[in-house]
């Protein structure tokens, strides 16, 4: 089985000859399938008689003469595809692509390709100094110092399967998810990748992923590319992301915008989100109310363990269950405490009430935030309730967020001084 592998770099520039070896044309692109795993080339785009055309693939074999890479036409047929298939000279060298291994915006420098059973395919992409030196036409001077000092520049190729394109044409639009192998990454990988690309790109990746994907990512991004990112969108789709998000965190999004803007976004909303965030978009910043979510769970006193199981599973079966559950009376007022280890080991015929922690921490919503973290600290708590004057349960300050809107900031601002 005749296989070769070689780069883009090699063919770029050259001819395209018959096959008694006289040059068509000058090869400028490969025109590429994204329809089925590796992208297999379709047709190769020439420059002849002062025009691109498209040749078919099928009537092109590959050579290999001197360590020379030819291609040669059995008989010019020119195919009609579409500009706005994936060329890989215009869509993808010197591009940004997302490394998914490395979680990361690269630039590709080269591409690998192997000729087999007729096919050309791509293999990898070159984001390594190698692909720059090939394409530069030194490695003959590359390979004689390797040669002499005794040393390998290493090669950095990523697998095609291991990238993502952020090209957007008709061979991308076919696809039923844009960006698909994004939606695996964890959203803070995400959120780093869409804060690492240009401007446009960023809006446009963005721009593809659906509303649950964008939120998670959304939530991780710094706050004045939150602010960029929506500002580029229409008001109902960032009405529809920020609904999907917890309260909390789509209050200090908006906290970002103008008053304006934060409230036409608002208005977009269900009546209930809305006025959840707005009332969490009231606290004086550093109070335990402009940081605590109102994600949490309450249980009624008067359940057994098993009402209460079933009314979790009911209510919160695709939801993450905080580490605590709280136990309210009929007026809401917070009596108790289970934590979320403790209640699965409980007889299932137990009352809460019977059962519960009945000396609970809780913190205000209007007192400090150093308040919270003393009684945090002090108390080795993972998470705390939030009451009001009259001591109904109205939120959960817990110890990441915390973390993400006090310490995280405080170490960003002492790096940026630093530096």
């Amino acid at each position: 089985m005749n296989v070769t592998r070689f780069y883009l770099s090699d063919i770029l520039g050259h001819n395209l000859v018959d096959i008694r070896n006289r040059p068509i044309g000058k090869i400028v692109d490969l025109v590429v399938s994204l329809e089925a795993g590796h992208p297999k080339v379709l047709a190769v785009k020439i420059k002849a008689r002062k025009k691109p055309i498209k040749v078919d693939i099928k009537n092109i074999e590959l050579k290999e003469e001197n360590e020379r890479i030819i291609l040669q036409c059995k008989r010019v047929i020119e195919t009609f595809i579409e500009e706005s298939y994936l060329n890989l000279d215009r869509d993808i060298m010197d591009k940004q692509v997302v490394d998914l291994n490395g979680r990361k915006v690269v630039r590709v420098n080269d591409i690998k390709l192997v000729y087999i059973h007729g096919d050309i395919i791509v293999l990898a992409v070159d984001v390594g100094v190698l692909g720059i030196l090939r394409r530069l036409g030194v490695m003959g001077i590359v390979n004689s110092f390797e040669k002499i000092f005794k040393f390998n520049i290493p090669e950095y190729l990523i697998s095609w399967d291991s990238i993502e394109t952020l090209y957007k044409g008709i061979d991308k639009l076919k696809l039923s998810v844009p960006y698909e192998k994004l939606y695996n990454l964890h959203p803070a990988d995400l959120a780093d990748i869409i804060e690492d690309l240009d401007g446009k790109e960023r809006a446009e990746v963005f721009q593809a992923l659906d509303d649950e994907v964008a939120a998670n990512a959304l939530e991780e991004i710094e706050p004045d590319i939150q602010v960029n990112l929506l500002e580029n969108m229409m008001n109902g789709r960032a009405s529809r992301i920020l609904s999907t998000m917890d309260a909390d965190e789509a209050a200090d999004i908006l906290e970002e915008l103008e008053d304006e803007f934060a409230e036409s976004i608002l208005s977009g909303m269900k009546k209930d989100d809305a006025d959840a965030i707005r009332k969490l978009m009231k606290y004086e910043d550093m109070s335990v109310g402009s940081i605590m979510t109102s994600e949490y769970v309450t249980l009624n006193e008067k359940m057994t363990v098993i009402e209460a199981k079933e009314y979790l599973k009911s209510n919160y079966e695709n939801e993450d269950i905080p580490y605590y559950l709280y136990v309210v009376d009929d007026n809401n007022i917070l009596k108790g405490i289970i934590s979320l280890r403790k209640f699965i080991f409980l007889h299932d015929d137990a009352l809460l009430k019977d059962v519960m922690e009945d000396d609970v921490i809780s913190i205000g919503d209007n007192e400090s935030i150093e308040s919270l973290i003393e009684l945090i600290s002090k108390y080795n708590l993972l998470a705390l309730p939030v009451v009001d004057k009259e001591y109904h349960i109205i939120g959960m300050a817990l110890l990441n967020d915390i973390v993400d809107e006090v310490f995280l900031p405080r170490w960003r601002k002492h790096l940026r001084k630093v530096s």
